[in-house]
């Protein structure tokens, strides 16, 4: 679970960069926890859900840059998540989304 906190810790960073405090306090509570905590986390609504979302309105704000590195963040996060199968029914669909984003330079 190491490489999951460690990705978690860049998607820490990249939320507090963007002043979204209430989102980094969810994933810094997430790499603080016990591993089934941890997973939890992972396939939770917080990080991949619709509204109120991390995925859905945790880059909403902040410079272009810091989008830029939190949808990247995301996208390793949820690429690993998808591999080990530890996933939201909406995991895959948010990374795809963001990488078609990031390709197309929709952010």
């Amino acid at each position: 679970m190491d490489d999951f906190r460690t990705l978690l810790g860049r998607l820490h960073e990249t939320l507090a960069a963007g002043n979204d405090g209430y989102s980094a306090s969810l994933v810094s509570r997430a790499m603080e926890g016990s591993d089934a905590e941890l997973e939890t986390f992972l396939r939770s609504n917080d990080l991949w859900g619709g509204a109120g979302s991390i995925a859905d309105q945790g880059f909403i704000e902040g410079p272009h840059e810091v989008r830029l590195r939190g949808m990247r963040a995301m996208v390793a996060l949820g690429n690993l998540q998808i591999e080990r199968g530890v996933t939201n029914v909406r995991t895959e669909m948010w990374v795809r989304a963001f990488e078609k984003w990031l390709r197309d330079g929709v952010v």
